[in-house]
């Protein structure tokens, strides 16, 4: 079943779609839904003749876009020593709400140098970079693991009341250096 939607944040009507086999009486599933489809929504039940008592509840809906891709790390070497400088990006793919991007190096995590986010419309682009000088220390049996990973939560913040399903996309890519 499909039903025309307006919304009176936006001005042109979208047409969703229910998914019965993924819907029942507490979760609703619908298909054909983009960014602008966010908002509060209200659902209303009538009875039949001749009370026609009505109940209603309504509920705010995030859209999310999950990446197509994970993330990449651009500026390696293929090998570092002691006294080098590591200077890298790791960019996330596009998605709403923006990618958390965290850098580690064998499996602790890093503070980045700087963290941008790009938009292209209504998807965002995270970009973070680590800049560091190669000490002994990151280097575990002669080898150093370089990780980023993006992590994109629709998890609500503290403080905020809406209900949601907490969703998590974890992707990660890995750069491996061999000291010798």
């Amino acid at each position: 079943m499909c039903v025309r939607v307006y919304s009176n944040s936006v001005n042109e009507a979208m047409n969703i779609c229910l998914q019965h086999h993924k819907s029942d009486s507490q979760e609703v599933t619908l298909k054909n839904v983009n960014l602008k489809a966010s908002g509060t929504y209200r659902c209303e039940v009538s009875g039949e003749a001749p009370l026609f008592t009505s109940v209603h509840g309504e509920g705010r809906m995030e859209v999310v876009a999950l990446p197509e891709e994970g993330p990449h790390i651009t500026g390696q070497e293929r090998m570092y020593q002691v006294g080098d400088v590591i200077s890298l990006n790791c960019t996330s793919g596009k998605s709403f709400p923006a990618a958390r991007l965290t850098w580690y190096i064998n499996g602790s995590p890093v503070m980045p140098d700087y963290n941008a986010v790009v938009q292209h419309h209504g998807l965002m682009t995270s970009v973070v970079g680590l800049n560091l000088e190669v000490m002994p220390h990151h280097f575990l049996s002669g080898h150093m693991q370089i990780r980023c990973v993006a992590t994109i939560s629709t998890t609500p913040q503290h403080g905020h009341h809406d209900r949601a399903l907490p969703l998590e996309d974890n992707r990660e890519v890995f750069l491996l250096s061999r000291h010798e």
